[in-house]
């Protein structure tokens, strides 16, 4: 995750499926902008799974591309944290 990351509550389950979401789709929170005229602004990462949703339609242009050959190669960890391939077990 970026170092802008801050981790909620481990009891918040609601907030850890958006950011498992959030990484799932290449956003591991680094900076993402939008074009507003002539200025780019920073844009805050979601807090719900519905905004979440639509901020990967949005801004999927900014996502961070995983080199795994086979999408489901990345692994979840059951308790939240750092994501790792499989190949890294």
């Amino acid at each position: 995750m970026g170092v802008k990351f801050h981790p909620p509550k481990k009891t918040n389950q609601a907030l850890w499926d958006v950011v498992i979401y959030l990484a799932k789709h290449g956003f591991y929170y680094q900076e993402i902008h939008n074009l507003h005229g002539y200025i780019w602004e920073k844009v805050r990462y979601p807090n719900t799974l519905a905004k979440a949703q639509e901020f990967v339609k949005h801004f999927c242009d900014q996502a961070i591309r995983v080199l795994a050959e086979d999408p489901s190669d990345i692994e979840l960890p059951s308790h939240p944290g750092v994501l790792r391939s499989r190949s890294d077990v």
